[in-house]
């Protein structure tokens, strides 16, 4: 006996899970008597019930005799829909209600996060490695409903611009700009909406490679039944998941391409197997009936042995197909057809570099070897990242807001608090970088603009003495960065290094020191940096950090 529509697969009853479900009225003495059959069974036959992973669902009790039902007997309140590896089971529509465990998760953890008082990198990299990783178990399973895409992603951007999970009001930067790679001058995040695309083509994929999946050989029988994926219309009783993934076909055509072998699986009008591509989409459907062939014929009818056989073209359409053609001939080696995913260098699928093809692309920055690099204090280059793109909180936006806050410099009460006067214009910044300009062989510029465009174009190596400059650089940003964002103490601890250009000077140098990444040193530049271990050796460390005759000299001891 088989389940409805799996005969032709054969698919038994001992593919399924055994779950068994008994009904009860829900009385406590019911309850009793179901247990004492079940402990009576196990006695038998050596099988046991698993309390952990029963549960009961009831309807129509008050939630106290619940309590009381589930610490009487053993089992776990239940609720509809069932979840199944962490994912729930469902046939109709997925809703908001059914992917409530997946934003309440993400909220807790976020919530936990919040009292931890993490810098703007910290968070970022929770959410890159922690909530994207939650997201992509449930983005690799269902096509997420667009209301819940945008919760999560609210709740991401409150996360890193607010610490919180209320609101994201007040974000320097909107969240599309951030789902782009650093290369871009994004932060290296991803839009939901294109992973979970990127995800659910791994279904289509599976498809055309038949890898071995119960669940692929039912569609191609009860679904698909010998037609081409790219050919069959949107049934009317068709599934929520089944409509969603034809709906993706459009997208999916671009990245799959067909090698030629035995014919037997590609077939003649839909797929992309020629040099033209896909001929019903580059040609028109008028060509079948021009042809003489089915629509859903397949390659072989066309082939006689390692040359071709198509009839006399009767259009202009047929003859360009055949011109096309001409010059090759079918390849020799009959193997079965193969199929190759277009975006990888692998020709299988990978998510990594679909993402890569299905997002939206932007222009590459110059600058972006400057702020993230290998060895990067990621406080720092997020500050860094920030004043480049002229989000950093000066006054002169804020009065944009609010006209009536007195935009004036904190530092040198002269002119309006800009990035731009900030980090040039303001007397207290051109002291400390002509002392950087000094110490590190980088000209001393006018403006932040030509500063960031001849330091990303020039500063692009891996070499020590380059790594130590973007050091430098990003600690003297991420410093002067610090007066503008609301950390409790962060303006005394400015206005303290900033009042001497010397003790600028040593604390832009410590932080390098104290955030020190170890790996760029071998042993002797290690020896040499711990002999400099007091407090006046470690003034001169920093000014022997930035010199680019004695890095040079140190790095060859």
């Amino acid at each position: 006996m088989y389940h409805p529509k799996c005969a032709k697969v054969q698919l038994t009853h001992l593919c399924f899970a055994d779950d068994l479900i008994i009904f009860t009225d829900g009385a406590s003495s019911s309850l009793s008597a179901i247990n004492n059959v079940l402990t009576q069974f196990y006695q038998l036959s050596g099988l046991k019930v698993n309390y952990s992973k029963s549960e009961i669902f009831c309807c129509g009790i008050s939630s106290e005799e619940i309590k009381k039902l589930t610490a009487a007997y053993g089992f776990k309140a239940g609720v509809l829909p069932v979840r199944y590896l962490g994912v729930p089971l469902i046939t109709g529509k997925l809703t908001e209600k059914d992917l409530k465990p997946l934003v309440s998760k993400i909220t807790e953890r976020m919530s936990s996060w919040a009292s931890k008082h993490l810098s703007f990198a910290g968070r970022l990299q929770l959410i890159s490695f922690v909530i994207q990783g939650i997201t992509t178990f449930w983005c690799s399973t269902f096509i997420l409903p667009k209301k819940v895409i945008k919760e999560v992603e609210r709740l991401c951007a409150a996360f890193l611009w607010q610490s919180s999970t209320e609101s994201a009001r007040g974000a320097k930067v909107n969240w599309l700009s951030l789902c782009h790679p650093k290369q871009e001058g994004g932060l290296g995040l991803r839009s939901l909406t294109h992973w979970n695309v990127t995800c659910i083509m791994r279904f289509i994929w599976m498809l055309f490679t038949k890898a071995g999946s119960i669940w692929v050989a039912w569609v191609h029988e009860y679904l698909l039944k010998g037609c081409s994926f790219w050919s069959i219309r949107v049934p009317s009783d068709a599934s929520w998941g089944w409509r969603k993934l034809l709906n993706l076909r459009q997208q999916a055509r671009k990245l799959i391409k067909h090698i030629p072998g035995d014919g037997k699986d590609i077939y003649l009008w839909h797929d992309n197997w020629h040099p033209s591509g896909p001929l019903v989409e580059n040609f028109g459907a008028r060509i079948v009936q021009d042809s003489g062939f089915s629509s859903q014929a397949k390659l072989e009818v066309v082939v006689n042995g390692n040359f071709w056989k198509w009839p006399p073209a009767r259009s202009p359409q047929l003859l360009d197909i055949q011109i096309a053609l001409c010059d090759k001939l079918y390849p020799k080696e009959r193997d079965q057809d193969t199929v190759i995913w277009i975006p990888s260098a692998s020709r299988t699928y990978t998510a990594g570099r679909t993402w890569h093809w299905i997002r939206s692309k932007q222009s590459k920055v110059p600058w972006h070897r400057l702020v993230w690099f290998s060895r990067q204090i990621p406080k720092h280059s997020f500050i860094s990242w920030l004043a480049i793109l002229d989000r950093l909180t000066t006054k002169a936006r804020q009065k944009k807001w609010s006209p009536n806050i007195d935009d004036t410099c904190v530092l040198c009460n002269n002119g309006s608090e800009t990035v731009e006067h900030l980090f040039f214009k303001c007397s207290y910044a051109k002291c400390v970088w002509k002392s950087l300009s000094a110490m590190s062989e980088i000209p001393y510029l006018e403006s932040w603009q030509q500063l960031v465009l001849w330091m990303g174009k020039r500063i692009r190596r891996k070499s020590l003495y380059q790594t130590l400059i973007k050091l430098m650089w990003n600690a003297a940003v991420y410093h002067f960065g610090r007066i503008l964002v609301p950390i409790v103490g962060a303006v005394g601890l400015c206005w303290r290094w900033l009042r001497i250009v010397n003790g600028a000077m040593v604390v832009i140098a410590m932080t390098m020191v104290q955030s020190f990444r170890w790996g760029l040193c071998d042993n002797g530049l290690r020896e040499w940096w711990v002999m400099f271990g007091s407090q006046d050796g470690e003034q001169e460390t920093c000014g022997m950090i930035a010199s680019s005759k004695k890095v040079r000299l140190c790095a060859e001891v």
